[in-house]
């Protein structure tokens, strides 16, 4: 494979960043993130929003892992809008027990290019499984239509 082929992933060390108000919930992802043997990762953490946006306009984050629901007064969703106002290519993968609550959801997913939403609780491999997809494969945009019916 050339190297104007290969996934950024193959190329370079990528930048993850993990959003969630619940600490345990950011030790688990990061560690898991770190046995997934086919990348290279720098793991930033942020628990609320304004951190969350701060790191992102500070770093070339590549993928952000979060949670929708966070500490007042801006949420997951906030974050997600902010971000697409200056930024359309951090992949996005959404991992929260408040999503789907309505059909508004759906259509943000769509709206604003989530890469991936899955409700929690989430097991191990199934995390694990998504992020090496999402990291190796520059193509992969799981649309509404596609989401596991299970989390509908």
């Amino acid at each position: 494979m050339s190297e104007e082929k290969m996934p950024l992933i193959m190329k370079k060390r990528v930048k993850i960043l993990i959003v969630d108000d619940e600490v345990v919930l950011r030790e688990l992802y990061k560690t898991l993130i770190k046995q997934i043997q086919s990348i290279d990762a720098e793991v930033f953490e942020a628990d609320n929003a304004a951190d969350a946006l701060k790191i992102i306009k500070e770093q070339n984050i590549y993928l952000l892992i979060q949670d929708l629901e966070l500490r007042q007064p801006l949420n997951g969703w906030d974050i997600i809008r902010q971000l697409r106002e200056f930024n359309n290519e951090i992949r996005i993968f959404i991992l929260s027990a408040w999503l789907f609550e309505g059909v508004e959801d759906a259509e943000k997913l769509n709206k604003f290019k989530v890469t991936k939403a899955i409700k929690k609780a989430v097991n191990t491999a199934e995390f694990k499984y998504y992020v090496d997809k999402i990291l190796h494969d520059e193509n992969y945009f799981d649309t509404v239509d596609k989401i596991d019916e299970r989390i509908i």
